[in-house]
């Protein structure tokens, strides 16, 4: 039992699912993770245990908890957002007591064990790690289902502050054609708060890759049959756009109802 202090030292991760269009703003404590990729089912395979451990208790303040696979573009092999309603909440936070709490129910032998799992995936979750906080927006469309089959793109640009606003208008402009096409079933927008990131990210989910595809192949032809003056707005919108780059991920899963619930790639 002497070793449990150990989980002390470990920092904070992880809560919800299937997530509506956003009626407030919430905020997003985002992890971009360094884990190599032969280890990556040995990280969600302790990654879900610890994430479940920790929601037996209710030292949790966290309303969602997402984790995202790297594909294509981008340097992070996996993703992960914490949802919070407040900065208070995201400060009270306590993951590492819920799993002290856990593990205090255990025999001797099991918290050792235990806690040199929790040191395992810590360290996998540390090395070349980055994090940041971000607001998520009440805008954009649909529902995410991070258990599906599907693809998620996320989009970063980097207006100047005072341009955020206008930017953030121009893309729900654009986003009416998103919506109309029918391929596109949810997109979010996030600003930056504090951390290392980039002014806004936007990110779109497809329930599959030929979706994703389809998309692809007729978003402009959309977009001249549902938006008007969108020569302006594409003028308009890149103007003041700044930096741009994609990326695109796959979702891993999210928690459902205290449980860590993998997406249908990973089952």
């Amino acid at each position: 039992m002497k070793k449990l202090y150990l989980l002390l030292l470990l920092p904070v991760l992880l809560i919800q699912t299937a997530s509506a269009q956003p009626e407030k703003a919430y905020y997003l404590e985002k992890y971009y993770l360094d884990v190599p990729a032969l280890q990556i089912p040995e990280f969600l395979e302790m990654h879900k245990q610890f994430t479940d451990a920790s929601m037996k208790s209710e030292k949790r303040t966290l309303v969602g908890h997402y984790v995202a696979r790297h594909m294509f573009a981008g340097k992070a092999s996996i993703v992960m957002y914490d949802s919070f309603e407040s900065l208070e909440d995201k400060q009270n936070d306590d993951l590492w007591g819920s799993l002290f709490e856990y593990a205090s129910g255990m025999e001797d032998a099991d918290s050792v064990a235990f806690i040199e799992k929790a040191q395992t995936w810590f360290q996998l979750f540390l090395e070349g790690h980055t994090d940041e906080i971000r607001v998520l927006r009440p805008t954009g469309f649909g529902d995410t289902n991070w258990q599906s089959p599907g693809v998620i793109v996320n989009s970063y640009y980097s207006p100047k502050w005072a341009n955020m606003g206008t930017f953030a208008g121009y893309w729900n402009e654009l986003g009416v054609a998103n919506e109309a096409c029918g391929h596109m079933v949810a997109s979010r927008l996030s600003t930056h708060y504090s951390g290392s990131g980039t002014t806004i990210e936007t990110a779109y989910f497809y329930n599959s890759w030929d979706d994703f595809a389809n998309d692809q192949k007729e978003i402009q032809n959309c977009r001249v049959e549902n938006i008007e003056n969108l020569p302006e707005l594409i003028q308009n919108y890149w103007s003041i756009a700044g930096e741009h780059w994609d990326e695109v991920y796959i979702p891993v899963g999210s928690v459902v109802n205290g449980v860590f619930e993998l997406s249908e790639h990973f089952n």
